[in-house]
């Protein structure tokens, strides 16, 4: 893509912190937040719109939502919404993993039971020595995450117009050493300030003209913004 690369200080380590750091002092009525993380069901934030892609775009086979699914429900809702905000929450690269050599290794090291040992949380499971799956492996599927998400935002680029801010609510930790007891630690967490865990990227991509954004009335209810389930959260690693 072609733009300028930054980095940006996130506000969390970790998705539910980052969106209670940033989105705590609302009403957001230019903003149309399209959503595959589970957590913005558990914030009491007032959008123009919350679309829960993570409720309503599932897939049981991955046990996550894919990338292709949000792109198409940000593309529905800036052509529905086009002078509204569009804020567009990807999982990936977060895990589990959904690439080819990503799901081999979710067969080989038995990742895909939510309820074992190692679980879909590849991180904690490096930490603790729960799995025999390398460290190299795992950031092997987490690019490969990162590649196929990165093909979905640019169709999402190229059709919404104006400006566009590509970034991410937090990084992810593979043995960097934290102390004051130094330990190396993998995954993410809330209230670790580790520069690899909260350092994110900030990619302008190139744009014309920006849009014009008006606010309007809210029209989310009780019913649209529903409540995560336990099991979307353990799918997710999160439990």
């Amino acid at each position: 893509m072609e733009g300028k690369l930054e980095s940006r200080i996130s506000k969390g380590g970790q998705s539910l912190e980052f969106l209670e750091e940033n989105f705590d002092s609302g009403p957001y009525n230019d903003v149309v937040y399209v959503s595959a993380n589970p957590y913005t069901g558990k914030i009491d934030t007032e959008f123009f719109e919350l679309i829960n892609v993570w409720d309503s775009g599932w897939n049981s086979k991955y046990q996550t939502v894919l990338p292709e699914t949000v792109t198409q429900a940000a593309i529905e809702a800036h052509e529905k919404y086009p002078n509204k905000r569009l804020i567009v929450h990807y999982m990936q690269p977060h895990l589990p993993f959904i690439g080819e050599q990503g799901m081999e290794y979710r067969r080989t090291y038995g990742l895909d039971d939510p309820e074992g040992d190692t679980s879909l949380s590849v991180g904690p499971a490096l930490h603790y020595g729960l799995t025999d799956i390398t460290t190299e492996e795992a950031w092997n599927g987490y690019i490969e995450n990162l590649s196929i998400v990165l093909d979905s935002v640019a169709e999402l680029l190229d059709a919404v117009d104006g400006k566009s801010v590509l970034t991410a609510d937090h990084g992810e930790l593979f043995g960097e050493w934290i102390g004051p007891v130094p330990t190396p630690m993998y995954g993410h967490t809330p209230e670790i300030r580790k520069e690899e865990l909260v350092k994110v990227p900030w990619f302008k991509p190139e744009f014309e003209s920006r849009r014009e954004i008006v606010e309007g009335s809210s029209t989310q209810t009780a019913d649209s913004d529903p409540a995560p389930t336990k099991d979307r959260l353990r799918d997710l690693g999160y439990l």
